[in-house]
């Protein structure tokens, strides 16, 4: 939408003055309520905050710590390798979920996980510090739950337009 804080608005008459700020309502709370940038790009989520992963019985038991804002659509999303350096990651959506039991076999395995809305790009990865096996006979315990991460706050463009 056209930005008339820096005035040229004048130029239209009062009701087309009128219909104008209607409209950029309009369209900002749309951006609002679906998350999207009617100016500007989005910004990635922050990065996750910790990932913990628990191993046994051929399943890990994983569990996402996120304590930032979280603004609707966030999805959450995890992948495992074998090699440190991820050079064939095998991701796994979990959507508005922060917790996760997969049965992968035994590993071990690398872990990292990381956070995007519908319309940005993904945030920085964070990664488990060191490899996790699923050897044994004992199914790793049950992760706590996180919580969903729907979100409760509708998003605030970062680049809204003034109106007077």
């Amino acid at each position: 939408m056209p930005d008339f804080s820096h005035g040229g608005i004048e130029v239209f008459t009062p009701e087309q003055q009128r219909y104008l700020r209607r409209l950029g309502d309009a369209v900002n709370n749309l951006g609002n309520q679906t998350n999207a940038a009617p100016v500007g790009k989005i910004p990635p989520p922050q990065p996750h905050t910790d990932l913990q992963v628990k191993g046994g019985n051929g399943k890990f038991a994983i569990q996402i710590t996120d304590n930032s804002n979280q603004y609707r659509g966030n999805a959450h999303s995890i992948e495992y390798d074998t090699s440190p350096s991820f050079s064939n990651p095998q991701p796994v959506h979990l959507g508005p979920n922060k917790t996760a039991m997969l049965a992968i076999g035994q590993g071990p395995f690398y872990f990292r996980s990381n956070a995007q809305y519908p319309t940005s790009g993904p945030s920085t990865y964070k990664y488990h510090p060191t490899p996790v096996s699923a050897a044994g006979t004992d199914d790793p315990p049950m992760p706590v739950s996180q919580g969903v991460g729907f979100g409760n706050q509708p998003f605030t463009t970062p680049n809204p337009p003034k109106r007077s």
